[in-house]
């Protein structure tokens, strides 16, 4: 579906990493958060010619005789999901976990739309997390306090909690507070890859091992030896798998795929999830012998519900760091603090930053208003109706399963980082919309004049929305 949005505009408002590549590998655009890890320019032109391989010419990707997942993104036009090893803009070894997807402009010109996530921290001297525990209530005392307790020793840890509430950031505060805090802290999503892929991953592949495998590649425990290998959502882990991460936790030695030695590994394992391991356990699904060795110490991560008087300090916490991202002091203003307070955060902190996001982008003057806030639901955002076109579910989502020992046992529908919907640029296109059309004061012809089409395109584009989206109603009564 054509863009009807500057590409800037996706970019600014998408939360993490993010590049547009245009057909011949140029590099259009990126944001700050690109920027500051890999470091190429913010502003970019054509006459500039950026090209992405110059940019990833340090990557293994870039140095395979196999296409790059970028020039066969353009071929056959699918998303792509894949890990790659490369140099960041301090000439670090990062792992960097890409994810491709289509972008067309008004023109109906196909664009790549890449987002990245950083897997390690090289130096984790250098990104001191200990700031990320914001908190002074009880429940985020108490989990403070048994991070402490375990840190300094080389128990596994289990995380469990709610999706959003925070899981990583605990686990960056036990490496922290580690002996191995001047090693690697190393991150394995266990949700977003294929259970083939998954295992190349996280123990490495030998040259040859499966088609496209031109060289021998280290996999994420190696990169994480002498460090902390954090395993988000653990109950996700293939059941072929979990015998294999057993062995390592037991003997600390593992094969690579295709590989017939036995390579050691000096690995702390630390773990999350939002489901109950030990339901699945009875039902068949997780290993009891793997359960036992993970659980050796579980940490309850509170959510936003069990530590509302912690909001108040979150959100400035948050907006220091996006504020440190877009190069600038933002703050909210009494009445915004209060709505966020009153807030029912189903997505835990995950969510408050997602809200702060895009109230970063669109506030005037580095103030967070009420106006400001579009505040999520399942993903989407709902506008303020009195300014003219909201989106907001027709039914009430159902509540999330409880078990019986009381937490909540979550579908996985949202892991600690969730790579972005196949859908994004629909979605940021009606955030955009929204925002102009509170900003014209429901003026419809005036939100045409500013994205440059007719208002009849502009009527079609609200049509296609509500086609597209068909559990959320339009209201477009500020006219």
């Amino acid at each position: 579906m054509p863009l009807n949005i500057p590409i800037s505009e996706v970019l600014k408002l998408c939360g993490e990493p993010a590049i547009v590549v245009s057909p011949q590998l140029q590099l259009v655009a990126c944001n700050n958060a690109a920027h500051n890890i890999i470091g190429i320019p913010l502003q970019t032109s054509a006459d500039q010619e950026l090209m992405l391989d110059s940019v990833l010419s340090n990557s293994e990707s870039a140095r395979s005789a196999q296409p790059s997942p970028q020039t066969q993104f353009f071929k056959d036009k699918k998303p792509y999901n894949y890990i790659r090893h490369q140099k960041s803009a301090d000439g670090e070894s990062i792992v960097v976990q890409a994810f491709g997807k289509p972008l067309l402009d008004e023109q109906g010109q196909l664009y790549l739309f890449e987002t990245m996530r950083v897997l390690n921290q090289p130096n984790s001297s250098k990104n001191d997390n200990r700031k990320n525990i914001i908190g002074q209530s009880e429940a985020c005392a108490k989990m403070r306090e048994r991070i402490q307790k375990v840190a300094p020793t080389k128990l596994p840890v289990l995380l469990y909690g709610e999706s959003g509430s925070g899981k990583e950031m605990a686990a960056q505060y036990v490496h922290q507070l580690s002996t191995r805090q001047n090693k690697p802290f190393v991150v394995g999503d266990c949700t977003v890859l294929t259970e083939a892929l998954f295992e190349s991953e996280l123990f490495g592949h030998e040259k040859g091992s499966f088609t496209g495998s031109v060289g021998e590649k280290k996999g994420l425990i190696e990169v994480a030896n002498g460090g902390t290998l954090f395993l988000d959502e653990i109950g996700e882990l293939p059941l072929s798998l979990q015998a294999k991460l057993l062995r390592l936790l037991e003997n600390f030695t593992y094969r690579r795929v295709g590989g017939t030695e036995f390579l050691t590994a000096d690995v702390r394992i630390i773990s999350a999830t939002n489901r109950d391991l030990f339901e699945m356990v009875k039902q068949g699904g997780f290993r009891q012998d793997l359960y036992y060795r993970l659980a050796v110490f579980p940490i309850l991560v509170p959510s936003l519900s069990e530590r509302r008087e912690d909001i108040p300090l979150l959100v400035e916490g948050l907006l220091e760091q996006i504020g440190k991202e877009m190069g600038r002091k933002l703050k909210t203003s009494e009445d915004a603090m209060k709505k966020l307070c009153s807030l029912s955060l189903i997505g835990n902190v995950r969510e408050l930053r997602n809200i702060l996001q895009y109230a970063s982008a669109v506030c005037n003057d580095d103030v967070i208003t009420p106006e400001d806030l579009m505040i999520a639901g399942n993903g989407l955002y709902q506008a303020d109706p009195d300014a003219g076109l909201s989106f907001r579910r027709a039914e009430p989502a159902a509540a999330p399963p409880v078990s019986a020992a009381g937490r909540s046992v979550l579908p996985n529908t949202d892991a600690e980082f969730q790579p972005l919907p196949d859908d994004i640029v629909d979605r940021v296109e009606m955030q955009y919309m929204a925002d102009l059309v509170k900003r014209h004061n429901g003026d419809k012809s005036k939100v045409a004049e500013h994205l440059g089409i007719s208002q009849r395109t502009l009527y079609r584009r609200l049509a296609a929305i509500k086609q597209n989206f068909k559990d959320f109603v339009i209201d477009e009564s500020g006219e």
